[in-house]
């Protein structure tokens, strides 16, 4: 607009203090300036500065000025305000009625008293802050009206006295020292710079202030407009945030536990449901007498439920960022086209599926089974909102973030800046209201009617973003839909997911297995479990005394079978002692769960193989047999990731 206008712009400040260092260095003929600046130095503190070291025209532009201030910019000659927003014919005319104006005398730098200039002697009697012109040797020149009304002193009774009748008696030595030392050394000091200090008044009441300071003049003519700020009230809000904050801890608490309280509530629903069904059916088998069609129905059902408790507990761990996971570099775009035919599945034929994504999209480095997943829950999230039909969109976008960006809907303020993955599912729905957005990630809270979902959907996607280094948050309104975005780190490198392990025939085989479990009951099932398929079992209890077996008949074993966490010596370090004497042994490493929240990494290659528990004779059979026969494969670097 200032260039429209013919104006030279020599510089644009955000802040008062640019603004003085770009006035100090330039000295403009106008300044056109925001009157409710933000930061140490304020608007009308920035104008007497600014009129102290040379004349200057003014236009000050407000959004809705209260009646002070406008009096206050009306007391300021040389100046003109608008009120926002300003057009080209209005700032164009301010600027000329304030060029047009008599020029003002420069304040030059052997200036024996400011009140020579007749703006500045307005501006220093309407400013809102105590001020006062200090003198080369310490004394006080001149104060304005409104250090006579903070400090209770009249003038006359402070004028040739030094400035250290104003501290404390204790701290008035050591101040007399800094003068000194800022009069050698003068140097503009803007207001909050340094630490708040004490003042005191005539009557002996200290408070808190912060000072501004800038020097004009030089050797024996040289003085230092000083403005003081009451802290007090900067003290009180301290105060009162400090309150704050602590109430704030204290609601979190409480919200944490009620989340806590809510979360033992739903497990224990949902595993009292289960456990009424598994205990129901084996009590029918235990006391009836049941042919062999209703046994087996029996049985299965035994199964499901089981496999129902598996995949809570699953879910379970993905909030709680306790999974294991089996990272790999993953090309996004192709995995989302991979799952195209799924989605199609089971969102139904009244739902529109637009899968997009950059054409030359980074890879991310994250678990295939886990991103899948997450595409799915949110992608049934969707569906569920859009009961009548809609469009749901699915888009992988490349993504850098320059500055800290931070979140809406989210516990997680503040993304760090890098290379990112940004995942977003949409839909076309109902929409939430942020009271509904802000719980949305809770376990087991759900919007959803009875039988239609328990709430954990999006808590898992919620814990295996974050267990992936990623962010997760929800952008809604009500009637405008919905979409979720994950944010995943970039990876360097080129996919490496293509390397798929092959699937192998679950047949009976040979050989001897060193099985490793710390938890009893569970050591005795996997030993029978081996042996009904003919295998040989050495079992030990921990990794200690495995290895210590392994010494002694390391030469007899064909595969290792490790639990993960156990005390003494976990699975990962197990295997990695045993082929620094046997490189190339064959292993399975399986786990419930990862420990201290950090996800445990494994990676499946031609020897080594992660299953997560809980799991079937038949998937482990498949594995040993998957091992055994990839037996002549030797990698002496397999647990690099461990």
């Amino acid at each position: 607009m200032l260039e429209r206008l013919g104006c030279d712009v020599l510089g644009v400040a955000a802040s008062g203090a640019d603004a003085l260092r770009y006035f100090e260095e330039l000295q403009p003929d106008l300044v056109l300036m925001d009157i409710d600046l933000v930061g140490p130095i304020e608007g009308f503190d920035l104008v007497v500065t600014c009129r102290a070291i040379g004349p200057v025209a003014l236009v000050f532009v407000a959004t809705q000025p209260d009646e002070e201030t406008i009096a206050r910019m009306q007391a300021i000659p040389s100046a003109a305000y608008l009120i926002k927003p300003v057009d080209d014919a209005q700032l164009g005319g301010a600027i000329q009625r304030v060029l047009r104006r008599p020029e003002e005398p420069a304040v030059s730098s052997d200036l024996v008293s400011p009140t020579a200039d007749r703006s500045f002697d307005q501006l220093f009697q309407v400013a809102a802050d105590s001020m006062l012109i200090i003198g080369a040797d310490g004394r006080i020149e001149r104060v304005n009206s409104e250090f006579e009304q903070r400090f209770r002193y009249a003038a006359a009774a402070v004028v040739g006295q030094t400035v250290e009748m104003l501290l404390p008696e204790a701290a008035r030595t050591a101040h007399v020292r800094h003068r000194k030392g800022f009069t050698e050394h003068p140097q503009v000091r803007r207001m909050g710079e340094r630490r708040t200090l004490s003042a005191r008044a005539a009557d002996g009441k200290e408070f808190p202030v912060e000072v501004s300071l800038a020097p004009i003049g030089a050797g024996a003519d040289a003085k230092v407009i000083v403005i003081v700020r009451d802290a007090s009230e900067h003290r009180w809000l301290e105060q009162a945030q400090r309150e704050r904050q602590a109430l704030e801890e204290q609601l979190g608490r409480v919200l944490r536990l009620e989340t806590v309280g809510r979360l033992a509530g739903g497990i224990a629903h949902d595993f009292n449901n289960l456990l009424m069904v598994v205990g129901g059916y084996t009590d029918v088998l235990l006391n009836e007498r049941c042919d062999p069609v209703k046994t087996r129905r029996l049985l299965q059902g035994i199964r499901a439920t089981t496999n129902r408790a598996a995949e809570l507990t699953h879910q379970l761990l993905a909030f709680g960022r306790r999974q294991v996971l089996q990272p790999r570099t993953v090309d996004v775009s192709a995995r989302l086209e991979a799952m195209r035919a799924l989605l199609a599945r089971v969102i139904g034929e009244e739902i529109d599926v637009i899968l997009t994504a950059d054409a030359a999209l980074r890879p991310v480095r994250v678990d295939v089974s886990q991103l899948e997943q997450v595409v799915l829950n949110l992608a049934l999230n969707a569906r569920d909102a859009m009961p009548g039909g809609g469009t749901l969109t699915i888009e992988a976008r490349d993504m850098q973030v320059h500055d800290s960006m931070f979140l809406p809907s989210s516990a997680e303020a503040i993304v760090s800046p890098g290379d990112y993955v940004r995942l977003a599912v949409r839909d076309t729905g109902s929409g939430m209201d942020a009271a509904v957005a802000a719980r949305a990630f809770e376990p087991f809270f759900t919007t959803k009617g009875t039988g239609k979902g328990i709430g954990m959907g999006l808590a898992s996607v919620y814990g295996i973003v974050k267990q992936s280094g990623g962010f997760v948050w929800i952008e809604s309104e009500l009637g405008r839909g919905t979409t979720v975005c994950v944010l995943l780190p970039a990876a360097n490198g080129e996919a490496d997911e293509g390397a798929e392990l092959a699937p192998a025939a679950t047949t009976a085989s040979s050989g001897t297995i060193l099985l490793v479990e710390d938890e009893p009951d569970v050591r005795a099932l996997l030993i029978d479990t081996l042996l009904s398929a003919g295998y040989k079992v050495i079992e030990a209890a921990n990794g200690r005394a495995a290895l210590d077996i392994f010494r002694d008949v390391g030469h007899r074993v064909d595969l290792i079978v490790s639990d993960v966490i156990m005390p003494q010596c976990g699975g990962p370090e197990l295997v990695r002692a045993v082929r620094g004497l046997r490189p190339g042994l064959p292993s399975i490493l399986m786990s419930g769960y990862a420990t201290d929240g950090q996800a445990l990494e494994i990676r499946s290659d031609a020897i080594t193989r992660f299953i997560q528990k809980p799991f079937g004779a038949e998937t482990l059979c498949r594995t040993i047999v998957e091992l055994l026969g990839a037996g002549s494969t030797k990698s002496e670097n397999a647990l690099a990731n461990f």
